[in-house]
């Protein structure tokens, strides 16, 4: 379960009604997890089933609606162990007791403050780090956005709203300033040899006075207008044929 959390990004809840017919699991490679149902912990009073875990819907999703999570080769292999060493429950559950029940939070929870005591230091194990196993999806979708997934693609992987990731993980975004920065920059800005060549083709581009400081601005201006007569034997050429005529020039 707590690898379905950190791997895959999945609630406790949905990682406790995963089954075995909603994972794809290759040899080799990613997987991927088709989240459909979660099993949250309640009183009987007041579940359907008038048991301790009633299967549900996705959170913030209606009606039958899935959500696939694609899942790196780590997990994949993490589950296909685990399949191999404890199969699965008769509806196809793969995290249950030897009774076929699901666990309780307080039972995971407990396995989860035994495994922070042996993978941490003394100040650790005292500090909020990791201090609960809902943490390892919010260090999932931490990792994911500062490996530079978009804010968008995340949230779909994780079932937030784009409006809720930005919030609950703004550090994170921020954290990335810079580096968006420099891609910004890198996109903007054309190498200086880059330019030299460019001005020494014949046509408008030679004659617009490009330099390396308003590349930027005249190529998108010349690009735009609909119809500009080249300098390649006087042809009207469409701003697509023109761009392609001028990059392959750069490129030869």
């Amino acid at each position: 379960m707590f690898a379905c959390m950190y791997f895959a990004g999945l609630r406790p809840a949905e990682a406790a009604g995963l089954r075995r017919q909603d994972c794809e699991l290759p040899a080799t490679g990613w997987g991927l997890i088709t989240v459909k149902k979660t099993r949250p912990q309640a009183n009987k009073r007041y579940t359907d089933s008038g048991e301790t875990f009633d299967d549900r819907g996705l959170k913030h999703r209606e009606g039958d609606i899935v959500r696939p999570v694609p899942i790196p080769p780590e997990l994949v292999a993490l589950l296909r162990e685990h399949l191999d060493a404890f199969g699965t429950a008769e509806d196809g559950r793969l995290f249950v007791t030897g009774g076929g029940q699901s666990f309780s939070g307080s039972a995971y929870a407990q396995v989860w403050k035994r495994a922070r005591g042996l993978a941490l230091t003394p100040d650790q194990v005292e500090s909020p780090l990791a201090a609960r196993p809902y943490d390892l999806r919010h260090a999932a979708v931490s990792l994911w956005l500062n490996a530079g997934v978009h804010a968008p693609e995340a949230a779909e992987r994780a079932g937030h709203g784009v409006d809720v990731m930005l919030r609950v993980y703004a550090k994170c975004i921020d954290g990335q300033r810079d580096v968006a920065n420099q891609r910004i920059e890198d996109a903007l800005v054309l190498s200086a040899t880059t330019v030299e060549r460019l001005r020494s083709i014949p046509g408008p581009l030679s004659a617009s006075g490009l330099t390396c400081a308003n590349a930027a601005q005249v190529i998108p201006r010349i690009f735009r207008e609909q119809c500009r007569v080249a300098a390649f034997g006087g042809i009207w050429l469409h701003p697509a044929d023109l761009t392609q005529e001028v990059f392959s020039q750069v490129r030869g």
